[in-house]
C-alpha cells in the first residue's frame, strides 16, 4: 500500500513488472454474475479516474469462485461490462475502448 508517488516509483524502477496493479475496492457477497456486474459497477467512481477517450483492460484470476462463475474470461467481461455502464451513465453514453495489449 502507498500513495500514487509508491506507484510510479514502482513503475520506473522496477525491471521484472509488466504490469503494477492497485486494489480499488474489495467485494464481499459477490457470489453471481448479476452482483459482480453491480459491484463494478457501482463501487469505483471510474469517471474520476478515467474517461470515455482512454481505453481498458479487465483480467481476471478466480481463487474459489462460487458456482455459475468458474470461466475467469467470462468474469472478467462481466467487471468489463459495468465498467463501461458506469462510464455511459457519467459520460453522456460515451464509454472507453477496449485494448487487451495496450490499454491506457
Amino acid at each position: 500500500a502507498g500513495d500514487d508517488i509508491v506507484g510510479y516509483r514502482a513503475l520506473l524502477n522496477l525491471r521484472t513488472a509488466n504490469k503494477v496493479l492497485e486494489l480499488l475496492r474489495v467485494g464481499h457477497n459477490v457470489h453471481s454474475v448479476e452482483r459482480l456486474h453491480a459491484f463494478a459497477k457501482s463501487s469505483v467512481p471510474w469517471h474520476e479516474i478515467m474517461s470515455p477517450d482512454d481505453s481498458l483492460s479487465v483480467q481476471a484470476t478466480l481463487a474459489q469462485p462460487p458456482e455459475g462463475m468458474t470461466h475467469s474470461h467470462f468474469c472478467a467481461l462481466t467487471v468489463k461490462n459495468g465498467v463501461v455502464d458506469h462510464m455511459r451513465e457519467h459520460s453522456g453514453g460515451r464509454r472507453p475502448s477496449v485494448d487487451v495489449q495496450d490499454a491506457t
